[in-house]
Order: structure tokens, then C-alpha cells, then sequence
């Protein structure tokens, strides 16, 4: 991730990215990474970190995607 043109974090995810989308999720004035991943798993990064995952035993059927839902406060839905 970069912040103002510079490196600032770095995440190694553990398989293919297949779609990606920057939100702010845990704090308000920050953004984070929601990935959809090859092996079926969600995950959101915080920093360099693992913030949370859910995929696997969830059972996702398809190839996970990331789609951000018009609600009236702005808060990321994952599907």
C-alpha cells in the first residue's frame, strides 16, 4: 500500500488475488484492502497485517468477489 507516493506497508497474501477493493473498515480515516482471494477466503488487511479472514469451512462456492453496497452510512459489504 502507498501513502502519498511512498511504500508503506507490504502484505503477502497467501494465494492468487482475484479482486480488491480499498475501504475504510476498522477506522473511519483509514483505508483498508478487502481481497478476494483464489482459494476462496476474504481477507482485510490492516497495515502490513492480517486483520481478519473468513473462507474456507464458510464453504464460498464461487470465486469471491468484493462489491461495496449503497446503504445509508458507508459501510463495505463482502460477498
Amino acid at each position: 500500500m502507498y501513502v502519498e507516493c511512498k511504500d508503506a506497508h507490504f502484505f503477502m497474501s497467501n494465494d492468487k488475488i482475484n479482486d480488491m477493493q480499498i475501504v475504510p473498515v476498522i477506522l473511519a480515516d483509514e483505508q483498508n484492502p478487502i481481497l478476494a482471494c483464489q482459494d476462496r477466503f476474504i481477507r482485510v488487511v490492516q497495515g502490513s497485517d492480517l486483520y481478519y479472514e473468513a473462507g474456507g469451512l464458510l464453504r464460498i462456492l464461487t470465486r469471491p468477489t468484493v462489491h461495496l453496497l449503497p446503504l445509508l452510512h458507508p459501510t463495505p459489504a463482502i460477498i
